[in-house]
């Protein structure tokens, strides 16, 4: 994790933070005296960072910048309250996670680490009555390629309704746009399993059936399908 708070296998934490404007940065530990004595060191490229003992699994933190405002920590792993609390460390493999979303998002970057890191922005095209409501993009490497799909504006997506956002009575005949080269390849959902066989040409996914029973896609292509596999088919132009 090239940035936020590591666990390493020594027991220490690794904590760094991007903040190029800074003075100086601070770790402050929920109920430590000696947060201020905490000191990240400046590095490279606007990068501060520490290795400290001090810090286990399931400490509290905050940053300080420049001995004033403290922030919870953009890349945090864990935020057991909201966005605006304090961060907390965590060893990712035997965090026992209740979102099964986070673990397998978490899992998918372990395995693929250049799509998500370096890999190429493509934001894709979306038609259809709801596709002002609906974000698509992929994310493409040399070896690997992964969509992402999810809702925006829910509340006024969903009006009164309490539909979860899911399915063909939300999404009506919005599509996303998926140019594919080559043989025919395939998409597998990290979130459901489902699978999506796209043929040769340009394809038209149907966001009521990407998204027809969870309300996001994180989808892996060419990956190997799962044993019970259940097809989503894409609509043809």
């Amino acid at each position: 994790m090239p940035f936020g708070a590591e666990y390493r296998d020594d027991g220490t934490v690794r904590f760094r933070l991007w903040a190029p404007a800074a003075r100086q940065v601070e770790l402050c530990l929920a109920g430590s005296s000696n947060a201020t004595d905490l000191s990240l060191e400046r590095c490279d490229n606007g990068w501060f960072e520490l290795v400290t003992n001090a810090a286990k699994l399931g400490a509290q933190y905050r940053f300080r910048i420049d001995g004033d405002q403290e922030v919870p920590d953009p890349a945090s792993r864990f935020q057991p309250e909201d966005v605006h609390g304090a961060s907390e460390v965590i060893n990712p493999v035997t965090f026992n996670w209740k979102d099964d979303t986070c673990w397998k998002t978490l899992s998918l970057r372990k395995q693929w680490p250049d799509v998500f890191q370096r890999g190429e922005y493509l934001p894709l095209t979306v038609q259809g009555a709801r596709a002002d409501q609906i974000v698509a993009f992929i994310r493409k490497s040399d070896n690997a390629s992964v969509l992402v799909a999810v809702p925006r504006l829910v509340a006024s997506l969903l009006g009164d309704s309490n539909l979860p956002p899911i399915g063909s009575k939300v999404w009506e005949d919005t599509n996303i746009l998926v140019p594919v080269c080559g043989s025919c390849e395939t998409f597998r959902n990290a979130f459901t399993g489902e699978v999506i066989d796209l043929p040769k040409a340009d394809a038209k996914i149907a966001v009521s059936e990407l998204l027809s029973h969870f309300p996001a896609a994180l989808c892996m292509l060419g990956e190997s399908p799962v044993s019970a596999r259940r097809q989503v088919h894409p609509r043809g132009r």
